[in-house]
């Protein structure tokens, strides 16, 4: 877990089974510092959220390459897995989970390498929210990314198409929100 030194204690609990990084032992080399001055988005909704949002991708970021980390999974702190990831034979790809066209919903994201993930961080728009860069990321990335299914194929729901066609692939659906 990457977050605030001062926030360690609050994983007492689960110290035995976790790693936690300090933050600021991380050096953002991509993530413009006068994000303030340029972003676009609320900056005073919820303390910074959607700062927040965005600067936590290049953590993950620059974490992976600092530590030459490979098949990495992201996911937010309120996601839930019933299955063990490591019994899925991911592509080097990066699979995200897409909502519409426009939006990914990134609550888990694997990441192979972090060097898949240099056209995000390279021409990342900070005046877009993370959901809206995510999204023009596999837009313009379809060979290197990959979706995670939301929806099966049924009887209300009889397509195959970008939101379901990997579903075989882990016998399950992800929740995109």
């Amino acid at each position: 877990i990457i977050t605030d030194k001062d926030k360690f204690n609050y994983f007492n609990l689960f110290k035995d089974k976790i790693k936690l990084i300090d933050k600021n032992s991380i050096k953002l080399y991509g993530f413009d510092q006068n994000y303030d001055k340029i972003n676009k988005t609320k900056l005073n909704f919820r303390n910074g959220f959607w700062k927040h949002c965005s600067k936590r991708l290049f953590y993950v970021y620059e974490y992976m390459k600092q530590y030459k980390l490979k098949n990495c999974i992201h996911i937010e702190n309120d996601v839930l897995l019933y299955h063990n990831f490591n019994n899925f034979n991911f592509e080097e790809k990066c699979y995200l989970t897409m909502d519409c066209n426009n939006r990914c919903i990134p609550g888990i994201i694997y990441i192979p390498y972090y060097s898949i993930l240099d056209n995000l961080i390279n021409n990342y728009n900070y005046n877009l929210n993370d959901m809206e860069n995510m999204a023009i990321f596999y837009n313009n990335n379809k060979t290197i990314c990959k979706q995670f299914p939301i929806i099966n194929q049924n009887k209300f729901y009889n397509k195959i198409d970008n939101y379901n066609k990997n579903f075989k692939e882990f016998n399950g659906i992800f929740d995109a929100a």
